[in-house]
C-alpha cells in the first residue's frame, strides 16, 4: 500500500467516523425530546445503533454464504476448501460480533420509577436499587458519545452505568437529582 493510498485511507476514516457517530447522536437526540416527565423512564438505544450492530451481522452472515456458495459452484476441482473454511471462520467471528454488539445495546438498559432504579444486564440478574441505597452519581452525558451516566453505592462502589448514547440517560440523571442523590464532580 502506498502514501497516496494510507493518506486516502486516513482521510476517509477521519470524515466517515465523526459523520456516523453525528448521526447516531442526532437520532439520540431525537428521541430524549419525545420523553417528557413520565413516571417510569426506561432508557434505550438508539434505533440506528441496534439496526447498525443487527445490519452489519445480517451483511456479513448473508454475504458469506454467498460466498461459500460461489467458491462451491465455481469449484469443480475441488481446491477451495481452505478458502472455504477461512471464509467460515471469518463469518462466524465477525457475525458472531455483530450479534453480540446488538444484544449488548439492546438488552442494557435501566428503568427508572418513582422509589427506584432497575438496572438490567445482559447474561446478569436484574437488580433494583432504591433511591436511597444510591451514594452518588456522576453525569457526563454532555460530553457526547464518550460520557455517560455512572451509579454509586454509599461505599463508592460502581453499582449501574447508562452509555450516553442511550436515549433516557440524562433523564434519569434528573430523576436521581430530583430524588437527593449527590452529584459526584467531574473530574
Amino acid at each position: 500500500m502506498g502514501i497516496w493510498e494510507t493518506l486516502l485511507t486516513s482521510l476517509l476514516i477521519a470524515v466517515i467516523l465523526p459523520i456516523v457517530f453525528s448521526i447516531f447522536w442526532f437520532f439520540k437526540v431525537r428521541g430524549e425530546k419525545k420523553i417528557s416527565s413520565q413516571e417510569v423512564i426506561r432508557t434505550r438505544p438508539p434505533k440506528t445503533v441496534s439496526g447498525f450492530f443487527l445490519g452489519f451481522a445480517l451483511i456479513v452472515l448473508f454475504g458469506g454464504i454467498a460466498a461459500i456458495v460461489y467458491c462451491c459452484i465455481t469449484d469443480s476441482e475441488n481446491t477451495t476448501a481452505s478458502a472455504i473454511i477461512v471464509i467460515s471462520v471469518c463469518i462466524a467471528v465477525f457475525s458472531a460480533l455483530g450479534f453480540f454488539g446488538y444484544a449488548y445495546v439492546r438488552f442494557n438498559y435501566v428503568v427508572s420509577d418513582t422509589e427506584g432504579i432497575l438496572v438490567y444486564r445482559l447474561f446478569r440478574k436484574k437488580r433494583y436499587y432504591r433511591y436511597e441505597e444510591i451514594g452518588c452519581f456522576q453525569d457526563t452525558t454532555n460530553l457526547g458519545m464518550i460520557g455517560g451516566l455512572i451509579g454509586y453505592d454509599k461505599n463508592d462502589s460502581k453499582i449501574f452505568a447508562i452509555e450516553a448514547v442511550h436515549i433516557g440517560a440524562s433523564a434519569v440523571a434528573q430523576r436521581l437529582r430530583e430524588h437527593g442523590v449527590r452529584e459526584k464532580l467531574k473530574r
